[in-house]
């Protein structure tokens, strides 16, 4: 197995101050000596720049949360990909479940948020799962075949992309789903992707509350090449745990 990706989703947390904190448990050196996984660490926008000299010296990159899906223009709020990678990032997550459940954010706009976050020089981390109703009706593969095919660039092979399968009736809520559930729907991605032209030696992320006490065994599974964190990022112990269980690997 090559070394994990493990992702800090701090989603709408952390003031500068509580960010400070967070950055200042971490020893310079922690990169050069540790090293057992690739993290990468999303924080706010607002907190973007305050963060990434810090992050760079701990030796973590610096990833954003979203992106516009255009490139430039009439669009307040929006933050483009482009500035994001002016900013230092190297990550940038698209089509989160919240994002796609409170903006309506449909699987064609996270396609085009991918290309533009390709054409940045970026990855996307592009999120896929599905929802308690879908997984009871036996839906589950289905769903993330559907998401998989519409969210991506057609020309999949060429482009550097992370996929990232959180169960949305898992994130924030404490519940797991058993290992079996998730080696069988990271299997379903894996073949879903090489259909789609994909090549594997990239990773597929697991996410949904994920803890230090379940890190090592979902990492162990097969097809599962990294983790997206989200609470359990926001408390520098926490997160050092889960990066521990990687350790090994």
């Amino acid at each position: 197995m090559t070394r994990p990706l493990i992702v800090a989703n701090w989603k709408m947390n952390m003031t500068l101050e509580e960010a400070r904190g967070w950055c200042a448990f971490w020893p310079k050196d922690w990169g050069v000596k540790k090293r057992a996984a690739n993290v990468v660490v999303c924080p706010s926008f607002v907190q973007l720049l305050f963060v990434q000299g810090r992050l760079l010296e701990i030796g973590f990159e610096l990833g954003a949360q979203d992106c516009a899906a255009e490139a430039m223009g009439a669009h307040t709020g929006d933050v483009s990909a482009l500035m994001l990678k002016d900013a230092g990032c190297h990550y940038v997550i698209v089509g989160h479940s919240e994002r796609r459940t409170n903006h309506r954010e449909n699987d064609p706009m996270v396609c085009q948020k991918s290309i533009q976050v390709f054409s940045s020089g970026m990855t996307p981390i592009v999120c896929i799962g599905e929802t308690l109703d879908e997984r009871t009706k036996g839906k589950t593969h289905e769903v993330l075949t559907r998401q998989l095919t519409r969210s991506l660039p057609h020309d999949l092979k060429e482009k550097n992309v992370v996929v990232a399968y959180e169960p949305v009736w898992a994130i924030g809520t404490g519940k797991v789903p058993a290992m079996d559930e998730i080696k069988n729907a990271h299997a379903h991605i894996f073949e879903v992707l090489t259909s789609l032209g994909w090549e594997g030696a990239k990773p597929i992320l697991y996410g949904g509350s994920v803890t230090s006490d379940n890190a090592f065994e979902i990492l162990g599974l097969p097809f599962v090449g990294g983790l997206l964190v989200g609470g359990a990022s926001l408390i520098p112990e926490k997160f050092d745990g889960i990066l521990k269980a990687a350790e090994v690997f």
